[in-house]
């Protein structure tokens, strides 16, 4: 169950906004997807995300597919980051 509080600065003032704090058990599912996801696709492309340019670079031009994906996987999350859970 998710449970939020808002704590507002005291004094309030114009630099002032509300501040959402959650329980750390509601947020366990979220990493857990998030991460075992993140893990897949690091187990599938068999490296790091970082020299993911300087492998293709190397010659491997399999790896342009993967990267194709992650951008295409940048966008997809920029549409959709409304409607999710932050």
């Amino acid at each position: 169950m998710k449970e939020k509080a808002a704590f507002v600065q005291d004094p309030p003032n114009e630099k002032s906004w509300p501040v959402a704090y959650t329980r750390i058990y509601a947020l366990i599912p979220r990493y857990l997807f998030g991460g075992s996801l993140f893990g897949i696709g690091w187990a599938l492309t068999g490296a790091c995300p970082g020299p993911l340019f300087t492998l293709l670079g190397n010659g491997f031009i399999l790896y342009s597919v993967v990267i194709l994906c992650a951008v295409l996987a940048t966008f997809v999350h920029a549409e959709l980051r409304h409607g999710l859970l932050h």
